[in-house]
């Protein structure tokens, strides 16, 4: 029977939000199950790997440090993501709150998305963001805009500024994950 609408299970119920929610986290959980396949690799070093536990999907490496992983959605038709957005400001937040209450225990940190970034030489995006962290021995060495995006995440963190650096160089961001789809993720 084909009336040219699709299906329920391709279609999201209007008017709940528990299946808008559900929705997302669906992604999250898949990205996660797929993760959980390098536990089979012995190439990656990854020995756990958690769900919904401190960040989206925390990885345990053998060391016993870990990686916390991020994964935020978008609907395609949403506007690139951006250095400013509040959920990007919140999650490096969050990654620096984790820094500060686990001293020494995370390698790395990750925004993980399917849904592009803004990309300029400007405090804007994200991934210049990151890199001029990255790349720089103190917080003196950051270009104007970028220091200012950092004092606002410090805000958010309500944190101190050299915490939130020394977490921040271990962030990456990645818009690399498959693409979503309205039955699996927005």
């Amino acid at each position: 029977m084909s009336t040219g609408l699709l299906p329920p299970d391709q279609t999201t119920a209007f008017g709940d939000p528990g299946d808008e929610t559900a929705r997302r986290y669906r992604f999250q959980y898949t990205l996660a199950a797929i993760v959980c396949c390098m536990l089979f690799d012995d190439t990656q070093d990854v020995v756990e790997v958690f769900c919904e536990h401190h960040e989206d999907v925390l990885l345990k490496h053998s060391d016993g440090k870990f990686t916390g992983q991020q994964v935020k959605t978008r609907e395609s038709n949403q506007p690139l993501w951006k250095a400013s957005d509040a959920q990007v400001k919140r999650a490096c937040a969050r990654f620096v709150q984790l820094d500060m209450r686990f001293p020494g225990y995370f390698r790395a940190y990750r925004f993980l998305t399917c849904h592009p970034f803004y990309v300029a030489d400007n405090s804007q995006s994200l991934g210049y963001v990151l890199a001029k962290i990255a790349a720089v021995p103190s917080i003196d060495d950051l270009p104007s805009g970028v220091d200012g995006w950092l004092r606002r995440v410090v805000r958010e963190a309500e944190a101190s500024e050299t915490v939130a650096f020394h977490a921040l160089k271990k962030a990456t961001a990645s818009a690399d994950l498959p693409s979503c789809r309205i039955h699996s993720c927005g």
